[in-house]
């Protein structure tokens, strides 16, 4: 009877829940509501979004390739081609050779400087860079090495090939999707077909992989000629990626720096290689050292035992292209932006590189969009892009004086020798007579022809 009426008197009186045990229950059902409720706005919100920044599908490409074989029995003496496509340049005596962007070498005859005549034309498929000692040129092919016996030009023939000394890349300077993976068991790939043009419906179509191919990705204070490491070698521009000091050849092969004796002139060996940096872009020879020319620095190599190239220190700057001339304690170095240079500012660092452990900034001046240039004893050429070319003394690095310009000349690399300047550009190979500074004479010009 009392366990009933205990029941009966909780029944008519039940126990009161506290105000704060209520009000947490009603809390947490808030928060689950508003959680829902979030969630499915920003469902909806997202949904929206996603439709009306839904773009196009990428054009997308099937890769061109040139077989191994094919590469390698390329090489052939043709007749004379005008210039299309100019790249870098290298002098040798009355010689000039200008390179043709990925097909080949013109060489002309420069012995009348105010007539220079094209004689040959070398083909060398996937060239950009060349280098000459003797009667023997070095140039890129591709992947490999090749040296070349040029003694005559009517008659090139190949001595010696070096073959994947340079890494295989997709030689195509537009960022491409292609419509498959690449098979560089092929060969290499020299170009692209499309496949697929733009079709309107959302991206994502495509199976392929986007892959950007830059090729490969891209000149003593007293005196009186522009340093040469050999005089038996040509003079390469300040844009080159490959040099000869004495019986070396150095040359920039993705992030490595390989080293290659060419003791026999007609048949170069390979000797080693060593790692530096992603960025790396020029390469220029002074006295004991090489400097490398990169997106994100200066890196200075010392060479005085030269089978063993040993890194001595880094300059770093802002992520932008910097060819690199040196002139006694005194190294000049332009910085371009824009594209696959990046930002910042377009100017002329000077370096102070009396210590070759410890490059010094000491002053930078503005420029427009400069590229690459050249040092002869204290006059500076400065290939300032569309801007053309600007000519300064260098007597007093810290109060650098303009003494001359030329607008309307598109340049792009020049070298100085024998007091002359040979400029290559979209316009072609222009060349000055400098021997009377406040006086530069035009000499030639050797056009583009489209």
């Amino acid at each position: 009877m009392g366990q009933l009426a205990a029941s009966i008197s909780s029944f008519r009186n039940p126990p009161i829940l506290k105000v704060e045990t209520v009000w947490w229950r009603m809390k947490r059902i808030i928060n689950i509501t508003i959680k829902v409720l979030a969630s499915i706005t920003i469902f909806s919100v997202l949904s929206v979004r996603v439709s009306y920044t839904c773009s196009q599908a990428p054009d997308t490409y099937r890769p061109i390739y040139m077989s191994f074989d094919e590469l390698r029995s390329s090489i052939k003496s043709l007749p004379t081609e005008p210039l299309k496509d100019p790249g870098k340049i290298l002098v040798k005596g009355d010689l000039i050779f200008v390179n043709e962007r990925y097909k080949g070498v013109h060489i002309i005859d420069n012995s009348d400087p105010r007539s220079p005549q094209n004689v040959a034309f070398i083909r060398v498929p996937g060239n950009i860079d060349i280098a000459m000692k003797g009667d023997t040129l070095y140039a890129d092919s591709f992947v490999d090495l090749v040296a070349l016996d040029v003694s005559n030009p009517a008659d090139v023939f190949v001595t010696q090939r070096l073959e994947n000394i340079y890494p295989n890349q997709p030689f195509v300077e537009e960022f491409t999707y292609w419509s498959k993976e690449i098979d560089l068991s092929q060969g290499v790939v020299i170009g692209r077909e499309l496949v697929k043009s733009k079709t309107g419906g959302c991206g994502g179509e495509s199976n392929g992989w986007g892959l950007m191919g830059c090729g490969r990705g891209s000149g003593s204070g007293d005196s009186v000629a522009p340093f040469i490491a050999d005089d038996s070698a040509g003079v390469n521009g300040s844009l080159a990626r490959i040099t000869i000091v004495d019986d070396h050849l150095y040359l920039l092969a993705g992030s490595n720096l390989k080293t290659i004796s060419i003791a026999d002139q007609e048949h170069p060996v390979y000797i080693n290689s060593i790692e530096l940096s992603w960025d790396i872009e020029t390469l220029y020879p002074y006295e004991d050292a090489l400097f490398v020319g990169g997106q994100t620095g200066v890196q200075i190599i010392d060479i005085s035992y030269p089978d063993d190239p040993t890194p001595i220190s880094t300059f770093q700057h802002p992520w932008q292209c910097d060819p690199i001339v040196v002139s006694g304690e005194i190294a000049y170095v332009t910085l371009r932006a824009g594209a696959r240079c990046w930002g910042g500012n377009n100017r002329l660092d000077i370096l102070d590189v009396t210590e070759l452990s410890n490059p010094v900034l000491i002053k930078s001046y503005p420029l427009d969009n400069p590229y690459g240039l050249a040092i002869d004893g204290n006059i500076l050429f400065v290939a300032d892009g569309l801007s053309g070319v600007r000519v300064f003394d260098t007597k007093d690095p810290l109060n650098l004086t303009e003494i001359a310009y030329f607008p309307g000349k598109v340049a792009q690399d020049i070298i100085l020798y024998q007091h002359r300047a040979h400029i290559i550009g979209q316009n072609g190979l222009y060349q000055y007579d400098y021997s009377t500074v406040d006086n530069i004479k035009f000499l030639s010009h050797v056009p583009v022809v489209q």
